[in-house]
């Protein structure tokens, strides 16, 4: 499925134009402590959550940074990865407005209802999964790696 340049949608998610991020992989970046982390995002464990093809991605994802870290942790170099679910931010806004306006109901509604899945009955915003992708980089994190770390208000409580 092609991703869509970030401006409003005009036709179905499912259809072929959806907002989306590439999973991105970031170089080893070396901390203070002369020591390295290596962190990979997954764009959002929500868009496509039934597919087949996004739950492969995502255990991949997980299972690439626990056999990184055990490849790479004898060089001291650390890995992890950053899950979100729906970030609020402004591509999903526009989305929002857009499933809003294709099923009669408020913005506010279609939030509420992407949000009710959620353990704080909220969505995570760009600087929360900014912050916890900064504390897996940081030397706060020097003892974690080999994880896939969750940010998503508490939607998905897996292993």
């Amino acid at each position: 499925m092609a991703c869509a340049p970030p401006t409003r949608p005009t036709s179905s998610p499912r259809s072929g134009s959806r907002p989306c991020s590439p999973t991105r992989s970031r170089r080893p970046r070396t901390s203070r402590a002369g020591r390295s982390s290596w962190s990979t995002r997954a764009s959002s464990t929500a868009a496509s959550r039934s597919t087949a093809a996004t739950k492969l991605s995502k255990g991949t994802l997980k299972h690439l940074a626990s056999s990184l870290a055990t490849e790479l942790g004898p060089r001291g170099i650390r890995v992890n990865s950053v899950a979100p679910s729906y970030i609020y931010e402004d591509v999903n806004k526009a989305y929002f407005d857009w499933l809003a306006s294709e099923s009669g109901r408020t913005h506010e509604e279609v939030y509420a209802e992407k949000a009710a899945p959620t353990d704080l009955k909220r969505l995570a915003s760009p600087e929360e999964v900014a912050r916890a992708t900064l504390f897996l980089a940081s030397d706060l994190a020097s003892a974690v790696t080999g994880v896939m770390l969750n940010v998503d208000c508490g939607e998905f409580h897996v292993d």
